[in-house]
């Protein structure tokens, strides 16, 4: 069958993907499924995992032989959400918050950026979904992966 997201033709940002929890709309319209490359540190969700042969993806997207499938690396995917950053605060935005700063840290870094009260509220989940993507590493694939890239699913590895 191989790796299907939610909807290969949704059309929703990476921002959209990572906020999924708060807002399950967007995520059930999702075209991206995340994933960690192995001995990555990404969130473990389950009890089992799959494999995905994402370098051999990557290759045969390049090639042409795969359509339709897309690979996020983080420094995309957190690109993306910087870019959503600045647009929401309409000037470069610096996050040198830790990656687990409190949403009381994240809420008064935004109000310490002297926007409006409003913006500094469109701005909190952003930059908390920007921590948690540098955090986790978070990749994305978007579309439909063949199965020939997926082995598994395994028992989660727990650490």
């Amino acid at each position: 069958m191989g790796f299907i997201p939610a909807n290969p033709d949704g059309d929703i940002t990476p921002l959209q993907h990572v906020l999924g929890g708060r807002n399950k709309q967007p995520k059930e319209n999702s075209q991206f499924t995340s994933f960690a490359p192995e001995g990555g540190q990404g969130k473990i969700y389950g009890e089992q995992e799959i494999k995905l042969d994402y370098q051999r993806l990557q290759a045969d997207i390049d090639s042409g032989k795969v359509k339709g499938v897309e690979i996020w690396p983080p420094e995309r995917v957190q690109e993306s959400i910087q870019g959503e950053i600045d647009k929401v605060a309409g000037k470069q935005v610096e996050v040198t918050l830790p990656h687990d700063a409190s949403p009381q840290e994240v809420q008064q870094f935004a109000e310490d950026l002297g926007l409006s009260k409003s913006k500094a509220e469109k701005l909190i989940p952003r930059i908390q979904a920007l921590l948690n993507t540098q955090r986790d590493s978070e990749w994305l694939v978007s579309g439909i992966v063949p199965k020939e890239y997926i082995t598994g699913p395994y028992p989660t590895a727990r650490p």
